[in-house]
């Protein structure tokens, strides 16, 4: 408990608090880093119930987590996500085995001719309500709790299922990519498992694209270098996803052994994108000297697909194009 003259002067008295213990050890252990998180609840009545004021000041310290942030104050809508949070992981494992998590595929696109040459695996949550929950809802919740490990590999079973059952029909398979989290290249990686699942099912890696984000290369680096050479070496591509979202620079290209980079929406969503032009085709050029491919994400206009072409690029996708789509109707659709 701790009093003040205002709620400032609190949350000011325990920043200030965690910031000089910080400095203390690292003072006595120079190699420390330890920190400390406190959540703030203020009782504004004398009904409320002292479990329920610890343990709203308990949710407010998990949500920094991890953060740089030492303290902060309670708000209703913590509670709220913290029971979305709970729900999520309560009802993962259910409906997984229930089929709940579904396959959709969003198209790829030659953009001078609006020709498709593949499909990206994206993952909906069909809601017992019926309804779509949309991957921004529950993917960062799974991500934090590990899950999200047992779901790419579900999607990635999936997608193969599907490819499995076009090889047996006759039909020319497309190239589809498939996204890995972050999360498993904390643990043992991903080079396995695929390639185990991928026997399993008997499609041709050439046909299957391996997404990982650019922020993986800032954090265990020699581990996802050496689990994409290995991809790469039994046959697979590889792309690196959201590139230019904070972490990438053009020389880190030289040193990842990738086949594909897709360049993240926020370049096309600029204003002055236009005067931008000798920019992201000179951008382009260098990624191509290195890369066989680049493809440009979130295209939404005529507009910026002219843009593109004559900034020489040859794949995109994108709302112009098509909206993701279950993957049965992209089969119907593309697949005939």
């Amino acid at each position: 408990m701790i009093w003040g003259a205002d709620k400032d002067a609190i949350s000011n008295t325990v920043s200030k608090a965690n910031m000089e213990f910080s400095k203390q050890q690292r003072e006595i252990y120079t190699a420390c880093n330890l920190r400390l998180s406190t959540g703030i609840y203020f009782i504004d009545s004398k009904d409320e119930s002292l479990d329920t004021a610890i343990e709203n000041a308990n949710i407010a310290r998990k949500s920094i987590k991890g953060s740089n942030l030492f303290c902060r104050v309670y708000e209703p809508r913590m509670r709220r996500q913290r029971e979305m949070e709970k729900q999520v992981l309560a009802e993962f494992q259910s409906n997984l085995a229930e089929g709940r998590f579904q396959v959709y595929v969003q198209p790829k696109f030659l953009l001078s001719q609006f020709e498709l040459f593949g499909g990206e695996a994206l993952v909906r949550l069909k809601k017992k309500s019926g309804g779509l929950e949309a991957p921004a809802v529950f993917i960062p919740i799974l991500e934090k709790s590990g899950y999200i490990v047992e779901l790419d590999f579900y999607m990635y079973e999936q997608v193969l299922i599907y490819m499995k059952r076009w090889q047996n029909e006759g039909k020319q398979l497309p190239v589809i990519s498939v996204n890995f989290s972050r999360s498993h290249f904390e643990k043992d990686g991903i080079y396995s498992r695929i390639i185990e699942l991928t026997e399993k099912y008997q499609v041709d890696p050439q046909y299957i694209e391996i997404e990982i984000t650019e922020s993986l290369f800032v954090m265990g680096y020699e581990l996802v270098k050496s689990e994409v050479q290995l991809l790469r070496t039994a046959g697979f591509r590889v792309a690196i996803d959201d590139f230019g979202t904070g972490y990438s620079s053009l020389g880190m290209l030289l040193d990842i052994p990738a086949d594909i980079v897709k360049i993240d929406r926020s370049f096309l969503n600029r204003e002055n994108c236009r005067n931008e032009e000798d920019f992201i085709r000179n951008m382009g050029s260098l990624i191509r000297s290195v890369k066989e491919e680049v493809i440009f994400e979130g295209i939404e206009t005529e507009e910026q697909r002219e843009f593109l072409v004559n900034c020489g690029f040859q794949y995109g996708q994108g709302f112009l194009f098509d909206k993701p789509l279950p993957i049965e109707v992209f089969q119907e659709k593309y697949m005939k």
